[in-house]
């Protein structure tokens, strides 16, 4: 991925850090992605965790909006296939990889937006997203 992406947010369940270092409040996914300003496109959400899945799953229902997940917690990986699958979006509005984030498995500018959790920050380089 490169430059061209709209945004790349740093997520917990206090702040949001902004990739230029500053942070927002936030504490959920739906709410950083409204920060994206993404209606339609490809959002790339990279490194949450197992309780994540049912908000990355919400984040996919709106009409026009793709997600891609990555971790490299196969929990995580789990269930958010899980949830998908369970919300029929699996492959149709969701993808979910399993892989360390030091690669994203998405193809270069692809994404529209990018979400990496907080705790997963230190694995996602910059020239990566």
């Amino acid at each position: 991925m490169s430059h061209t992406l709209r945004g790349t947010f740093y997520l917990t369940a206090i702040a949001l850090f902004i990739s230029d270092g500053s942070a927002v409040a936030q504490s959920d996914i739906a709410a950083a992605a409204t920060k994206l300003q993404v209606d339609k496109g490809i959002i790339a959400v990279l490194g949450f965790s197992e309780a994540d899945a049912a908000d990355v799953v919400k984040l996919a229902s709106k009409d026009g909006r793709r997600v891609y997940f990555q971790s490299n917690d196969a929990s995580a990986v789990k269930a958010v296939r899980t949830a998908a699958e369970k919300a029929q979006l699996l492959t149709v509005r969701i993808s979910v990889d399993a892989g360390p984030l030091s690669s994203i498995h998405l193809s270069e500018n692809l994404a529209d937006g990018v979400l990496v959790a907080e705790a997963a920050a230190d694995q996602v380089s910059d020239a990566e997203v």
